[in-house]
C-alpha cells in the first residue's frame, strides 16, 4: 500500500521509501529503513502497523499509522504515540471505535485504478476462487459445496492463492498450502482435482488478471472474518466479473449491493452460486453493472485529497467510501469493556450499538 500511495503523492510531495530491499521508483529516492533515525520533528513517516518496530518507535517525525488489520495488544501503545491512524473502511472503524485511539482514526480506503484494469465482456466456463489459503479466508467453506456447485456441470474451477503471502510453506500435497490446511478441505475437492475440474494455481502476480477477466463467477471470503477492504472484489469487478462473498465487515463495502452476489450465511452458498451458473444471461447482464459500481466507488482523486488533509494536518471532513451503516458483529467491545470492569453481554452491546450506529448515520 505504501509504495502505491508514494506513487499517488510524489508528484506533489518530497518522499523518500524506506524498504530493505531493492526498489526503484521514478520521482522517489529510495532509503534502507535504517535511516529512519536521521528524520526530524518537521519530517512525516506514514508506515503500515504489521511494520511497527523498534526503528519506527525511536524515531522523531511525525508518526502516521496505517492499518490493514490491527492486533489488540498494539492499540493501547499506538494510540499515545501515532499522530494519526488511517484505517480502510467504515467497518474497521466500527470494530476500534471502543478504544481511546478512535480519536485519531480517519477512513481511507486503499488507491484503486479501474483503468488499470481490462474489461472483458464475455466469459468461458469456468468460475474462480481468490484469496490466500489459509483458515480465515475461508476456502474450505466453498470447497464444502463444491458438490453442490459442481456436479453434474462442465464448469471448471481455478483456485489463485496459496499461503506464501502469509509467511508458511506450500507444504502439502497440492504444493500451494500446509498440509493442515489441506486437510481442511481436501475431502471435498480430492475427486474434481483428479477429473481435472479444480485446479490450484497458486499465487500469481499479474497474469491472474487473464484469468480471472475471462470467469463466469468470481468467488471471494465467505465469512469476511479477516477482511477490512477486500480489494480483490473490486479487481473482479473492475475486469467486469460478477463476485460473491459473505456480506461481513469490509466485505460490505466492496461488494455489489445485489442480493444475488451476497450471503449472510455459508448454507446458502451452493444455492446462489447455482442459480448464478444456472442464468448466464444474468451474468452477462451484470458484467458491465459491476464494471461501471467499481468506476463510480474508486475514485483516486478523492483517496488523494484525503491523504493531502491528512498530510496537512487536517482531519477528512467525512468518511470517504461510507455507502451503508456497518452494525458491528464483534467481541471487541466487550474485550474493552471488562478491561474497564464492566459486565455485559455481546447482545447488550450490540443492541446499544446498533441505536448509536442509526442516530449517527441520520
Amino acid at each position: 500500500m505504501c509504495l502505491v500511495l508514494a506513487a499517488l503523492l510524489c508528484r506533489e510531495y518530497n518522499l523518500t521509501v524506506y524498504i530493505d530491499a531493492n526498489f526503484e521508483m521514478a520521482g522517489v529516492t529510495v532509503e534502507p529503513i535504517s535511516e529512519i533515525v536521521h528524520l526530524t520533528a518537521d519530517d512525516i513517516l506514514i508506515f503500515a502497523v504489521t511494520n511497527f518496530d523498534e526503528r519506527i518507535d525511536n524515531c522523531k517525525a511525525r508518526l502516521i499509522a496505517w492499518a490493514h488489520n490491527l492486533r489488540d495488544n498494539k492499540l493501547d501503545y499506538l494510540s499515545n504515540r501515532v499522530d494519526r491512524l488511517i484505517v480502510l473502511s467504515r467497518a474497521q472503524y466500527d470494530l476500534l471505535r471502543w478504544h481511546k485511539i478512535s480519536d485519531k482514526m480517519s477512513i481511507i480506503p486503499l488507491p484503486f485504478n479501474v483503468k488499470a484494469f481490462e474489461y472483458s465482456p464475455s466469459f468461458d466456463d469456468y468460475i474462480v476462487y481468490m484469496g490466500a489459503l489459509v483458515e480465515a479466508k475461508g476456502f474450505h467453506i466453498y470447497a464444502s459445496a463444491v458438490d453442490k456447485i459442481l456436479s453434474g456441470r462442465t464448469t471448471k474451477m481455478f483456485v489463485i492463492g496459496g499461503t506464501q503471502t502469509y509467511g508458511q510453506s506450500g507444504a502439502g500435497k497440492l504444493g500451494v498450502t500446509t498440509q493442515e490446511y489441506e486437510d481442511r478441505f481436501y475431502q471435498w475437492t480430492d475427486k474434481y482435482v483428479k477429473c481435472g475440474q479444480i485446479e490450484f494455481l497458486g499465487n500469481l502476480g499479474t497474469n491472474r488478471f487473464e484469468i480471472m477477466s475471462k470467469a463466469k463467477l468470481g468467488l471471494t471470503n465467505p465469512t469476511g472474518s479477516s477482511e477490512t477492504f477486500c480489494i480483490s472484489n473490486f479487481e473482479f469487478m473492475a475486469l467486469g466479473v460478477p463476485v460473491l462473498g459473505g456480506y461481513h465487515k469490509g466485505m460490505t463495502e466492496t461488494l455489489f449491493p445485489d442480493a444475488k452476489l451476497y450471503f449472510r450465511n455459508i448454507g446458502e452458498i451452493g444455492a446462489k452460486v447455482t442459480r448464478l451458473l444456472d442464468d448466464p444471461e444474468l451474468l452477462k447482464r451484470l458484467r458491465p453493472t459491476v464494471r461501471a459500481y467499481v468506476e463510480r466507488k474508486a475514485k483516486l482523486g478523492a483517496v488523494t485529497e484525503g491523504w493531502r488533509q491528512i498530510i496537512a494536518g487536517d482531519r477528512p471532513r467525512k468518511p470517504l467510501f461510507v455507502s451503508r451503516p456497518y452494525f458491528i458483529d464483534s467481541k471487541l467491545p466487550i474485550y474493552f469493556l471488562s478491561k474497564c470492569g464492566v459486565r455485559t453481554t455481546f447482545e447488550q452491546v450490540d443492541k446499544v450499538v446498533r441505536s448509536i450506529a442509526r442516530l449517527s448515520i441520520q
